[in-house]
């Protein structure tokens, strides 16, 4: 699902749309990989992702955790009704 998960990215952050950025206690991750929240028309993307079952809740360390409960209501949600990720059996595995 990450074509699926790029494809609905793009469509609703094309090139020129205003997007906000919010960041968590660190920027960065021990990689260099930008840590953020983004919104974009005053929705999280994050959250959108989630929702539609194209994310997973995965690899979440502290201190960068704001949002890590929302996020697993949000994942229950959509693991309940079986859509995205959710929908192909053993398609998630358990992250390392």
């Amino acid at each position: 699902f990450g074509k699926e998960a790029s494809d609905f990215s793009i469509s609703i952050m094309p090139a020129g749309k205003a997007i906000k950025v919010e960041l968590d206690v660190s920027e960065r991750d021990k990689y260099g990989r930008l840590l953020a929240y983004i919104y974009v028309d005053g929705k999280m993307v994050n959250e959108t992702l989630l929702e539609k079952g194209l994310a997973r809740v995965a690899y979440v360390y502290a201190p960068n955790t704001r949002y890590v409960d929302e996020f697993r209501e949000i994942q229950s949600k959509a693991q309940k009704q079986v859509i995205g990720i959710w929908s192909i059996e053993n398609y998630v595995q358990a992250p390392n």
